[in-house]
Order: C-alpha cells, then sequence, then structure tokens
C-alpha cells in the first residue's frame, strides 16, 4: 500500500492532476483494501486515508487490476533485476489521454514502480474521481451534479428559497455516512468502469446493475458491506433527483450474498469492559497524576453513562477537535444519587443528549470520579471536561491518550486489548446483570432502537433472570 502511497506522491510532484491512474499489482490484500476503501490492518488504513487525501487534493482517480507475480513487470526491478522489457524506464513515463498505468510489486522487500503510458486501440474509459477536496468544493460526493444528467425542479424559487432547500437537504445524513456513501459511489463507478457498463445504465442505475454490483461482494465481503454499498447508491439517487430502480431481485441477490459470506468477513464481537476491569483500572493508576485522574473519570463515565468515546473525548486538541466535546460547565449534580452530563453533540443528536450518571458502588461512582478530577485543577468551566495539567495551562485527554494508558494497565493484569466500543457495550452489559429493566436501560444508553440487544455479551448470565 506504500508502494501505491510512494507512486502517486511521484506523479503530484511531476505535475500531475485530473489523471486517471490504472493500477496493477500482485497483492490480493492491497487491491481489497483500495477496491473497499478500508482495511482491518490500522497502519494501511492510515495509508489509505492519506492516499484519499491525495485524490481528492489533486483530482487524481484510479482502478486496479490484479495481476499475477509472474506476469507482473515490475516484479523484476522491485528486486533489483533489470526489467523484462528493457523499453521500460524508471525515470520518464508517457502520457496518453490522461491516462496511466501504474504497476506494482508489494511483496518485495524494495518496491519500485514503472510508469507506463496506455497505448490502446479505443480511448481508455475514465473511473469516477473521489471529490477535490478544497476551501470552495465541499459537496458531499452524492450532492455532485452529474454531467450526463438534466434535473428541472417543477417551479422556480428564488434564490434564499433554493439555497435554504439546498441546505436542509445536504443536513439529511451525517456528514460521516455522506463520505462513506461517497466512497460507496466511487465503488460502483469503478466496478461499472471494469464491466464496461455504460453510463445510461448508471444513474438511474438498471436493477440489473444493481443486483450485479450486489453480486460482486458475494464470497468476498460481508452481507453488511453489501448493504451499505446499495443504501449508498439509493442515497445518490435520491440527491440526483433520479428514480430508483431496484426490484425484488436485488434482496435475493444480497441474501445470497449473505449466504456466502465467507469467515473471514465475520468479525468476532468486541468484549465487553467489565466492573472487574475497573476495579483493576483504578488499581493500577497514579492518582497522584492529574491524567491518571482524568482517565478513571472518563472509564467510568463511559461506562456507567454508555458513552461512546467519540461523544465525551476528542481525537486531537485542535479547535475543530473540541468543539463538540463536553465542557466542565456541561456536568451537572442533582442531589445526592444522580448527576446530569450533557453532550453537545452524539451519533443520533446532533443538537446533543443528556447522560444520567446514577450513584454506584463508592470507588467506580462516576459522580465522585468526575468531581474528584475537576478538583484536581482549577480550569475555567468552558474548558473541555476531561482536561488536565498545572498552573493553567492544561490539555484535553485526547482518545488514544486515554485508550492507550488503560490498556497499558489492563495488559499488565492480563487482559486481552480493548477498544473504546468496549465502554458502551460493559455498560449496557452490566446494567442488565443489575436487573435493570431492558427499557430503562434503552434510554438511559440514549438507543433509538432495539439495536442495544445486540450488545448483550453475557445472555447465558441475564437469560435465567428474566426465563
Amino acid at each position: 500500500m506504500v508502494a501505491i502511497e510512494f507512486g502517486l506522491r511521484l506523479a503530484v510532484e511531476r505535475g500531475f492532476t485530473d489523471t486517471h491512474f490504472h493500477i496493477r499489482s500482485d497483492n490480493q490484500g492491497v487491491i481489497g483494501a483500495l477496491d473497499s476503501g478500508k482495511s482491518r490492518n490500522s497502519e494501511q488504513n492510515r495509508v489509505l486515508r492519506r492516499i484519499v487525501s491525495l485524490l481528492r487534493t489533486h483530482s487524481l482517480w484510479i482502478s486496479t487490476t490484479y495481476v499475477p507475480s509472474a506476469e507482473n513487470l515490475a516484479d523484476a526491478p522491485s528486486r533489483g533485476f533489470p526489467p523484462s522489457d528493457p523499453t521500460l524506464s524508471y525515470a520518464t513515463a508517457s502520457v496518453s489521454d490522461q491516462s496511466i498505468d501504474l504497476t506494482f510489486d508489494t511483496s518485495a522487500p524494495s518496491v519500485l514502480l514503472t510508469l507506463m503510458g496506455v497505448a490502446k486501440a479505443r480511448p481508455q474509459r475514465k473511473a469516477h474521481p473521489l471529490p477535490a477536496s478544497s476551501p470552495s468544493n465541499k459537496l458531499p460526493r452524492i450532492f455532485h451534479t452529474s454531467p450526463d444528467i438534466s434535473r428541472r425542479d417543477p417551479v422556480r424559487l428564488s434564490a434564499s428559497a433554493k439555497q435554504q432547500l439546498d441546505r436542509a437537504f445536504q443536513h439529511g445524513w451525517q456528514p460521516s455516512t455522506l463520505e462513506n456513501y461517497g466512497y460507496a459511489v466511487d465503488r460502483f463507478h469503478r466496478y461499472c468502469d471494469r464491466e464496461s457498463i455504460p453510463k445510461q445504465l448508471r444513474l438511474p442505475a438498471h436493477d440489473f446493475v444493481l443486483c450485479a454490483f450486489a453480486a460482486s461482494h458475494a464470497g468476498i465481503h460481508a452481507h453488511s458491506t453489501a448493504q451499505n454499498d446499495i443504501a449508498a447508491l439509493k442515497a445518490w439517487h435520491i440527491a440526483q433527483g433520479q428514480t430508483w430502480r431496484a426490484s425484488p431481485r436485488l434482496h435475493y441477490v444480497l441474501n445470497g450474498v449473505k449466504n456466502l459470506a465467507p469467515d473471514s468477513s465475520q468479525r468476532p464481537p468486541r468484549p465487553p469492559i467489565t466492573v472487574d476491569m475497573l476495579s483493576a483500572l483504578g488499581d493500577g493508576l497514579d492518582f497522584s497524576s492529574r491524567f491518571d485522574v482524568a482517565v478513571f473519570a472518563a472509564a467510568c463515565t463511559a461506562f456507567w453513562g454508555q458513552c461512546r468515546l467519540g461523544e465525551i473525548l476528542p481525537e486531537s486538541n485542535s479547535a475543530a477537535n473540541l468543539r463538540n466535546k463536553p465542557m466542565r460547565s456541561h456536568f451537572r449534580p442533582k442531589g445526592r444519587n444522580r448527576a446530569v452530563l450533557r453532550l453537545p453533540r452524539t451519533k443520533t443528536h446532533t443538537s446533543g443528549d443528556d447522560v444520567v450518571l446514577t450513584r454506584q458502588q463508592h470507588s467506580l461512582d462516576p459522580r465522585k470520579a468526575i468531581q474528584m478530577h475537576l478538583v484536581s485543577i482549577a480550569l475555567e468551566s468552558s474548558a473541555p471536561l476531561f482536561a488536565y495539567g498545572s498552573n493553567g495551562a492544561w490539555r484535553a485527554l485526547t482518545r488514544n491518550a486515554f485508550l492507550n494508558r488503560c490498556n497499558a494497565i489492563w495488559a499488565n493484569a492480563g487482559y486481552p486489548r480493548h477498544t473504546g466500543h468496549s465502554f458502551r457495550i460493559g455498560g449496557t452489559t452490566e446494567l442488565l446483570l443489575r436487573g435493570v429493566p431492558s427499557r430503562i436501560v434503552k434510554a438511559m444508553g440514549r438507543w433509538k432502537s432495539d439495536a442495544f440487544l445486540r450488545y448483550w455479551r453475557a445472555l447465558e448470565d441475564i437469560v435465567p433472570r428474566y426465563a
């Protein structure tokens, strides 16, 4: 994957923009990650994000093809041998119709690439690019108007009314959802390019094309991946004012994808944080350290408040990351038995929501943990809730710093590594184990549906209490 990034950076350095790159690689893992837009490898995901940034910034787009190592023209150069084709050059590249082939060997210790001009009898079909990211182009991918589609509004609105309509419509999805939908639309176009599907059958997409695209996931990806891609295409059609032509056949194709999903696509359930783990965390922390005091307060809050870590902790200390995170003023004690924490923004409520924290056994009481943290350092009420530091200089506790500290202590205690979502899962499970009615757990966790039921990780302990 680093070789792909290197090749794109080399192309950018040489001044290429608005260019289609056809990538040929003998690494199936790299091809799969580029096609799906994600990888299970965290390092590879970081490289993917940098690649996406390059594509957006410089108006580049890519399509991929797998080639066996024996047929890979870059295999010999990557191992330090002369290329099998003496006409190839490492230092120059010829371009035809703004389309370039990149051939990689990503399995060798060192990676060289060959830029070759494309010479074909017919013009190369362009893959559709990711949107360029610039201050003047922030419109999500699904709202980009296709030049091949004409759309006429039934009435002519004033400029201000039309702008208001567009603004409301474009905020009908969460930003992260729109971003993921954009990647899915690009995957659809890459699939259509590979299959030489005419543009007039892409938007609005013919039912046959939709079924074929969904079936391309069979035996490769999880059912949820195909389902999410189809949901993205439907949103794209709505955004473009086009008719969604899916027939009942698509439903059965998706069922087939589900039944053919490989075992490797099924991730084991994430283990929950437990009360014993919270106790072990408290035992391992140094409460003379303001950082550790903040870590413990955040852990108790995330667990008992069934919080997503992204709702209470920022990714970094940048102003943009801190904007929608709770401040000190958002924590309000309510008598002896409860407190309320206002979240400025949640996954399901952009206007925010309240977390009710109730009294627990003394050492793990989230109210007392937060109060202990607040008195450990005097800061203004507008400071981030879990900020720490000294002498008026503070830093916000970030998600990565928090998880790294927790996992370091749990590793010493013999526990496996846990992710941020394990706190929400653990809090839900613990409340159910304590006999709290599921409807109360649902309300406390701010669940919009019964989806929380799939997070029960101790069903064998819960069922005897009710059955």
